[in-house]
């Protein structure tokens, strides 16, 4: 089976993607640097994707666009690994504050 090679810190999130049809939630997790999606399937190869990120203390989801680096198959099944193409400052920030708030009530 495939492995996560990411080192970064992660905490789960539900995600929407745009696809031709709308907007379709899957779940995974966030990282400073990009995202992981369980079940977005390879038959769907688009090398850009565009994604709504619900973060707390925002006022809507983040919109962003990240490259899809790779997939492989864990236990979970087919899982996507997703880099950030275009980040600005307060974006990158509301992540970075979403990641330390969900560490900091875990505690």
């Amino acid at each position: 089976m495939g492995k996560e090679r990411r080192e970064s810190i992660r905490i789960p999130m539900r995600f929407e993607v745009s696809t031709e049809l709308g907007w379709a939630g899957y779940d995974g997790d966030l990282s400073i640097n990009g995202l992981r999606l369980s079940g977005y399937s390879p038959l769907r190869f688009s090398p850009v994707i565009h994604v709504r990120i619900p973060l707390p203390g925002t006022p809507g989801p983040l919109e962003i666009q990240a490259r899809i680096k790779r997939y492989f198959v864990s236990d979970e099944g087919v899982q996507t690994a997703a880099t950030f193409e275009t980040l600005d400052f307060d974006s990158e920030l509301a992540i970075a504050k979403a990641i330390d708030d969900q560490l900091a009530a875990e505690g």
